[in-house]
């Protein structure tokens, strides 16, 4: 269920809505979204705790996906840009998966996307082959009635996949899959997100040397808590 910000807004602070020259972004102060984050997450996800082992993620992210341009200032991402997508990493449990959902419901103007486990794509190749992941892959820009149609979307738990076989041909699926919407990130824009538990070292040896590189021109990197003994925010 997506709930807008209107809709928890108390009557005496309505906001308005501005006109055609007015930047999306400009529509909601920070503190607004902090806000409607907060009163959502009581509302729809009680126990949820805001902290200091991730209230700085989610300061970023809300100005991510509120398109906010003062993300790109932000001294904690090397290179931030609204152009690219958010790698959000951290350990078991560390609500990487739940935050970026919330983010996903709530509405703000940033493009949607779709969520899929790493795990589901790499079956779909499996039962498949090419065929059940072309979609992420290739077939993830599409041309209809002369207007470009993007498949943007969020991969959960990247690492948990593991390489699979399609009647003799073996596949690091996410691999391939990256490195396809790497090539319409560039010519199309289009969005891709991660999760990972993986930190660089292991994505570089995971992916190699040629995804790594390109995941560092498509995505924001973000790590959230970031200690061993992270608390377990899954509810």
């Amino acid at each position: 269920m997506i709930i807008k910000l209107e809709e928890l807004m108390p009557r005496n602070q309505a906001i308005q809505t501005p006109d055609e020259k007015t930047s999306i972004f400009s529509r909601y102060s920070l503190n607004e979204l902090k806000w409607y984050f907060h009163n959502y997450v009581n509302k729809y996800h009680e126990g949820y705790e805001i902290d200091d082992e991730n209230k700085e993620v989610i300061t970023a992210l809300l100005l991510y996906w509120s398109q906010n341009p003062a993300f790109e200032s932000l001294p904690q991402i090397k290179a931030p840009s609204l152009k690219k997508g958010i790698l959000l990493a951290g350990n078991v449990g560390s609500g990487k998966s739940l935050l970026l959902r919330i983010l996903k419901d709530m509405g703000l103007p940033s493009p949607s996307f779709q969520i899929k486990s790493c795990r589901e794509v790499a079956n779909a190749f499996l039962s498949d082959g090419f065929n059940g992941i072309r979609v992420y892959g290739s077939d993830s820009v599409q041309i209809r009635f002369g207007k470009h149609f993007k498949r943007h979307v969020l991969f959960d738990d990247l690492g948990a996949e593991s390489s699979v076989v399609h009647y003799g041909n073996k596949l690091n699926v996410m691999q391939e899959i990256l490195l396809e919407r790497y090539n319409h990130f560039v010519r199309f824009g289009l969005m891709t997100h991660l999760t990972t538990n993986l930190n660089r070292a292991e994505l570089e040896q995971t992916y190699g040397h040629r995804v790594m590189s390109r995941m560092h021109e498509m995505f924001n990197f973000l790590t959230l808590g970031g200690k061993k003994q992270s608390k377990d925010r899954r509810i």
